[in-house]
């Protein structure tokens, strides 16, 4: 007997029999068989197998009902004083059942063969991407895995660009390598309706053999302006920024959540209540400050200006006009003096930003050139250290791929434990500045050579001082 692959639509062994009955036996059954069918089969509950196997019967059993109403008529003509014995396909009617019966045959024919035709879908929504969008691990090789699923067919899933295999359930896994510190993965899925979906991950790698500590009086100010007023153009990947520097603040350094300050399209008011202004100094920082206990770490991702009149750097709030920064911008002097009067254990300030006008998506300050300008702050700030991801007259780049500041993405390569390696540092499990320094102008440089730009990061502060521990 002919099993009924897809039996859950037909419900029982009987009824899957009826297909067998079809193929196997239709001049004795076909009658029975396809009356009883006609009343439970449903032309879309069956894959395109079964139909085609109960098409064959019935179309078998169609051909045997013509050549017995032949073989009738022809009876009939010559044995007029006796019919012929009533067979199985004419005791329920004659001829006229046959008809009837043949008619039916064409009539689900037909209904199976709509079935079988594409289903036009009404479907506007992307495909649904199913994976954990932060991964932390210790290994050097991870596994992205999930789900992506939609009304209609999916018919590409691609990860930073390349394409990836889809199950027939909507699964999908791959192996990718990782450097300690952050990598980014952009996956994007498209249907038939050519409905997009996108979906970032983060992967968080630290080393095997990382400290683990609590710096409970630890205090952090993260900033990541991407959205900026019109015309000044967004800093795409200063969220993502934001987000790596505040998971290594708590995860490596310790940090309390509840001690982190995280700003996102900070305006300039924001950031005067935060770190102080020009007047007063006691912002929110100042005050949630252990005074000689707290370590406080201030990482900025957004556009850095020149004054054009005073030649100083300013970070630029969201709401400044960079053509009147000396007005509507954050001064760094104003950053660092406020900073040198907090009674700190250490403060240690990441900028990625670059100052001289320029940016990747082109020039901030109408009718000028890239301006060179000095970081050196006017006052000198004990253990206080700086690094920016640029010179004066250069600009800070992006990696597309990674979806990173250039220089937030080796920074936190280095402080992650890269920077202590023997190509860079003596492997004593202190990162130092001087470390640091070495590796950013080692990879972060040479990356940005790649890109056709030249990028050096700018350090302030003691060579000797450390920024991290990498292991026991």
């Amino acid at each position: 007997m002919i099993p009924c692959r897809n039996r859950r639509f037909w419900g029982s062994r009987r009824e899957c029999g009826l297909i067998s009955c079809l193929t196997e036996n239709p001049r004795k059954n076909f009658l029975t068989c396809f009356l009883v069918l006609s009343l439970t089969f449903t032309a879309s509950a069956c894959d395109k197998e079964d139909i085609a196997l109960v098409l064959s019967g019935v179309a078998a059993a169609g051909a045997i009902a013509a050549v017995a109403k032949s073989e009738s008529n022809s009876q009939s003509q010559t044995q007029n004083s006796q019919s012929p014995p009533a067979s199985n396909l004419t005791d329920a009617g004659g001829g006229e059942n046959i008809d009837r019966l043949a008619e039916e045959v064409r009539a689900t024919r037909a209904a199976v063969e709509a079935a079988n035709q594409p289903v036009s879908i009404e479907d506007n929504d992307p495909p649904v991407i199913d994976v954990p969008s932060n991964i932390r691990t210790e290994r050097k090789e991870i596994e992205i895995s999930g789900t992506v699923k939609d009304q209609s067919r999916i018919t590409e899933l691609n990860i930073n660009g390349k394409p990836v295999p889809i199950e027939d359930n909507g699964s999908f896994r791959v192996q990718r390598e990782v450097p300690l510190g952050p990598s980014a993965f952009q996956l994007a899925a498209l249907d038939e309706r050519e409905n997009r979906a996108e979906k970032h991950v983060v992967v968080m790698r630290r080393s095997s053999d990382s400290v683990e500590v609590e710096n409970k009086y630890g205090v952090a100010v993260i900033i990541g302006n991407r959205n900026y007023v019109p015309p000044v153009p967004e800093v795409e990947f200063a969220y993502n920024d934001a987000e790596a520097m505040k998971r290594y603040v708590v995860e490596e350094l310790g940090f309390r959540e509840g001690n982190i300050i995280d700003l996102r399209d900070a305006t300039k008011g924001a950031m005067e209540t935060v770190l102080g202004s020009a007047d007063n100094h006691k912002g929110k920082l100042f005050n949630w400050v252990k005074p000689g206990q707290s370590d406080v770490v201030v990482f900025y991702s957004g556009h850095g200006v020149p004054g054009l009149k005073d030649r100083y750097s300013y970070l630029l709030p969201v709401d400044a006009d960079p053509n009147l920064v000396e007005i509507n911008g954050y001064p760094i002097d104003q950053l660092y003096a406020n900073l040198g009067k907090i009674d700190t254990k250490s403060v240690k300030v990441y900028l990625d930003a670059c100052f001289s006008g320029d940016s990747a998506k082109g020039m901030l300050i109408q009718s000028v050139s890239g301006i060179g300008v000095d970081f050196v702050p006017r006052a000198s700030v004990s253990h206080l250290v700086v690094l920016t991801a640029a010179q004066g007259d250069q600009v800070a780049s992006w990696d597309e791929e990674g979806r990173y500041g250039l220089f937030t993405e080796h920074l936190l390569r280095a402080l992650y434990g890269e920077a202590d390696g023997e190509e860079y540092g003596n492997g004593d499990g202190e990162v130092t500045v001087a470390e640091v320094k070495r590796y950013l102008d080692d990879s972060m440089t040479y990356q940005a050579r790649r890109l056709g730009r030249d990028q050096n990061a700018t350090v302030l502060g003691d060579p000797d001082a450390v920024l991290t521990h990498s292991k026991n």
